[in-house]
């Protein structure tokens, strides 16, 4: 999905059907994402990614630009930081 449609479909989801504005609808899916139907999470996904960020669960991350997702794992790799399970 391209970025213009994914911003175009959680625009239409969070006016219509929530009635809220876009950033509140990208606040409310990170922070409850399971609340979403798969296309609205995967219209996320294509928008996050279209503002230039990359997805690290790694130690409690989430969404964040590619040279902290890539320091991020370089200190796990290393073991410099312990995971908690």
């Amino acid at each position: 999905m391209k970025f213009e449609t994914a911003k175009k479909n959680l625009t239409k989801r969070a006016e219509n059907f929530y009635g809220i504005s876009l950033e509140e609808l990208i606040e409310f899916i990170d922070t409850h994402p399971q609340a979403e139907s798969l296309s609205v999470m995967k219209a996320y996904d294509a928008y996050k990614q279209g503002l230039g960020l990359v997805w690290s669960g790694l130690l409690g991350n989430g969404w964040v630009e590619r040279p902290k997702a890539d320091l991020i794992y370089r200190e796990y790799k290393s073991g410099q930081m312990e995971m908690d399970i």
